[in-house]
């Protein structure tokens, strides 16, 4: 197990970026709309402030949505419409590349993709992954990075490393190569690490 190192000297701000802003304003803001199969944008059908992430994957019948996610900006509030994979990140998936990292829920998976773009990285929609995710990761990967949260500060149990602690065991198991990363000491998830980072730039 070790720490995150990763450096956010390629990303680019856009002009109004605010620092201090709410986090998913900051992630809307540095997706800036679509990548690849995946749009970040403003969700109109929330009472308050809110984004949604959607995912489109190819099909013979034209693009499916596989993953529809909305989050509100100023709460906790968040819902999940689709989700067929119990992941997010396929549309920008290299199938030639073994290796992917996995992050733990939806920020922090658009944050390693901006941080890590030429790189696989899916996200976990649940907690661990869902038995449907942890089956494809099994099948397409053999080489995984966990990126955990640090949930240590709260004082009650670790979750997010609980879980990683599952995720290397379930991917050990089928002989994978599996690594365990932590945000640095402090940060509670890769996200929160990676919006501290761009203050330097």
């Amino acid at each position: 197990m070790g720490g995150v190192d990763f450096s956010v000297g390629h990303i680019q701000l856009p002009d109004g970026f605010r620092h201090k802003d709410f986090q998913w304003n900051k992630l809307h803001q540095l997706w800036g709309g679509v990548r690849g199969g995946i749009t970040v944008d403003s969700d109109y059908t929330r009472p308050s402030l809110a984004y949604r992430v959607i995912e489109r994957l190819p099909s013979a019948g034209g693009d499916q949505v596989s993953f529809w996610y909305s989050r509100d900006v100023g709460s906790r509030g968040k819902n999940t419409y689709i989700d067929r994979f119990g992941l997010v990140g396929l549309s920008l998936i290299n199938y030639d590349d073994r290796s992917v990292l996995i992050t733990e829920g939806v920020s922090d998976y658009l944050s390693a993709k901006m941080i890590w773009p030429g790189r696989n990285v899916l996200g976990f929609t649940t907690l661990g992954g869902s038995r449907k995710a942890r089956k494809i990761i099994c099948s397409l990967f053999d080489r995984i990075t966990y990126i955990c949260d640090d949930d240590n500060h709260k004082g009650e149990v670790n979750t997010g490393l609980r879980a990683g602690g599952r995720v290397v065991q379930f991917y050990r198991r089928y002989g994978k190569d599996v690594r365990l990363l932590l945000p640095s000491v402090g940060y509670n998830d890769l996200t929160e690490e990676f919006m501290n980072k761009l203050r330097f730039i």
